[in-house]
């Protein structure tokens, strides 16, 4: 140790389910942080693709191209569905229903700018949206302003709700004339699991002992969840529980109910998903009512005739079909595979594969495979990745958990009421695989954790998205957001969360680590930093270089109760900063680097210390 600078190199990777001293030459924590060639750097930044948000919580993203070459970009969120194409978003929300109202049909108050609409047995609810056509102007408020889309602001009873017109009323009377109309567009969802509690909550061999309270979700409060697929340069849209929509990308306008198609036969009334199988040009139905009937079935399967997306009856002339899954008592996701289309129940996991004329049939791989939620799987480069209830999965011919170091970590941290908002993304750009969560003192996507299957790496992070889009048809990842905005990742070195970009805020932290294995004191003369700037677009790029010295091991609150002083020091490093002088003593050391500068990406190398001995324990 005495005389000659130590090299330190720390392990590329990122352990938290253990102690700091028992994984002394890992690293402990990180955040904006990737490894790249067995070293830790900085990610890229992102920027907000356009400044208009979107209504409602973003939970799904999607992207495809038309025939002309246009790439798109479709976003569901908690109250709609829009279309991106590049300049503008297009709200495809489909309407569920029109009405034409009676005469007067508006109640003003004199000084509100709100309105009592009359409609009898409208069946919205608060948050639903209503498109008004045809009113005329009363009480100094303008057609125009009537004759827009409103959001329903209070419901009163089962023939009159509240809209809010922007407008202060003139006088308290009633108007709109004789020729009213109103279009309801999709029932608003919910952006967020309520739960409830007690006997008969929860179903029969729930976790806990006998007459243990179980947890459930309340009635008409399930998450609103999108699926979506392209039917060529079309797209097929699916909230989860209710109808199959098609939305015609040159047209334009409003997706349509499936069951409108241009020759619709026995198309479902309900789903709780929706693919397209590419190579046999066939959309599948999951979770979807049996062929004659109206109610779901959570087990039930079915696709349509080859090609003919309005033909779903199984004849001697289609292709058609369906089956019923066994194992479960509910379908959660299912995603392309190398091997077909693998389906997760919530017990099981199935392989679907297209069998020729006589269509698809079920494989059961495992029957005692769980899922977190109904969007908790992905696939990046024909694997498939999950979360499951209790750890990582994966599956190329076999399933098996993913050995991460952080397993207990995410479990531990987990917010489980808000298990079906989590959601694993995909990066080809940067082969990673992005397993994103809410944590413990969050209600929304907030924490994740990123892995590497090249390289078999895990690292923490942390990033507010709600759904991610790998790189695919766009170069670079899209995100979205609960603040309803769609973001390009990898893009410079800033977070472009606001109009003014910030720093990203980056860094990365070794676990508490020493020298002959604590036998000895030592004192830390100087460090020779290994920082490389890389891209780095700042005038002078900065990062921070601290040492964390304590004499013993412990957090922070257990060696103050002992009176124990952890004491850190930091030094700036920049682009030709050679030598830091520290000459502090210690037993035992950490080593943090931290960036809060604009335009500044950084990747730490060898770092090498000056280590003296000093007294021995």
């Amino acid at each position: 140790m005495d005389g000659q600078p130590v090299p330190l190199k720390f392990n590329p990777r990122v352990v938290k389910d253990s102690t700091r001293r028992a994984s002394e030459m890992d690293y402990f924590a990180c955040d904006k942080v990737r490894f790249v060639g067995g070293l830790p750097q900085s990610i890229g930044g992102w920027e907000r693709l356009l400044d208009e948000a979107m209504l409602g919580t973003p939970r799904s993203i999607f992207a495809w191209s038309t025939l002309a070459g246009m790439d798109l970009i479709g976003v569901g969120t908690h109250w709609k569905y829009y279309v991106f194409d590049g300049g503008a978003l297009e709200d495809i929300t489909p309407v569920r229903g029109t009405e034409a109202l009676g005469a007067n049909p508006f109640a003003t108050t004199n000084g509100l700018s709100t309105v009592v609409v009359t409609d009898v047995a409208h069946g919205a609810a608060v948050d639903d949206f209503i498109i008004v056509t045809g009113a005329t102007g009363f009480a100094s408020i303008a057609a125009g302003d009537f004759n827009q889309e409103h959001q329903i602001t209070e419901v009163i009873d089962a023939d009159s709700y509240k809209i809010d017109v922007g407008v202060v009323a003139s006088a308290t009377t009633t108007g709109g004339g004789a020729g009213v109309s109103v279009d309801y567009l999709l029932a608003s969802g919910q952006d967020s699991v309520i739960l409830g509690a007690g006997w008969g909550a929860g179903s029969f061999g729930h976790s806990g002992g006998w007459g243990s309270a179980a947890s459930s979700v309340i009635a008409g409060s399930q998450l609103r969840i999108w699926t979506e697929d392209s039917w060529g340069e079309d797209l097929l849209i699916n909230p989860r529980g209710e109808a199959i929509y098609f939305h015609d990308t040159s047209a334009g306008g409003r997706a349509t109910n499936l069951t409108s198609y241009s020759g619709a036969n026995e198309t479902p009334v309900v789903a709780d998903q929706i693919i397209v199988s590419p190579e046999e040009r066939t959309a599948i139905a999951f979770g979807c009512n049996p062929l004659g009937e109206t109610v779901a079935d959570p087990l039930m399967v079915r696709w349509c005739d080859r090609e003919d997306l309005g033909e779903w009856e199984p004849t001697e002339l289609t292709t058609a079909g369906g089956f019923r899954l066994t194992l479960g008592s509910k379908h959660m996701i299912a995603k392309k595979i190398r091997q077909g289309i693998a389906t997760f129940t919530n017990q099981a996991l199935y392989l679907i594969q297209f069998l020729g004329e006589s269509g698809y049939a079920p494989r059961l791989i495992s029957d005692n495979t769980t899922i977190l939620g109904p969007r908790a799987a992905n696939t990046l480069n024909g694997v498939l990745y999950w979360m499951a209830q209790r750890g990582l999965g994966s599956y190329n011919g076999t399933v098996q958990e993913l050995p991460a170091p952080l397993t207990q970590y995410i479990y531990d941290n987990l917010n489980e009421t808000q298990s079906w908002k989590c959601h694993v993304g995909v990066d080809p750009l940067f082969n990673e695989v992005k397993f994103f969560y809410c944590s413990k003192d969050s209600d929304e996507i907030d924490s994740l954790v990123v892995y590497n299957p090249a390289t078999g790496l895990f690292w923490p992070d942390t990033l507010p998205r709600t759904a991610w889009l790998g790189s695919g048809v766009f170069q670079r990842p899209r995100a979205v957001s609960a603040d309803g905005y769609i973001y390009e990742h990898e893009v410079g070195f800033n977070d472009g969360t606001t109009d003014t970009p910030a720093p990203l805020n980056s860094y990365i932290e070794t676990n508490l680590f020493t020298f002959e294995n604590g036998k000895y004191q030592f004192r830390l003369r100087w460090a020779i930093p290994d920082i490389d700037f890389m891209e780095s677009t700042a005038a002078q790029p900065k990062v921070v270089m601290s040492f964390r010295l304590q004499n013993r091991v412990g957090s922070d609150d257990d060696l103050a109760e002992i009176g124990e002083i952890v004491r850190t020091i930091s030094f700036p490093v920049q682009q030709f900063t050679d030598k830091l002088d520290i000459g502090k003593r210690a037993r035992y050391m950490a080593l943090r680097l931290d960036c809060t500068e604009l335009d500044t990406a950084w990747r730490m190398g060898v770092n090498s210390l000056d280590v003296k001995r000093d007294g021995q324990r």
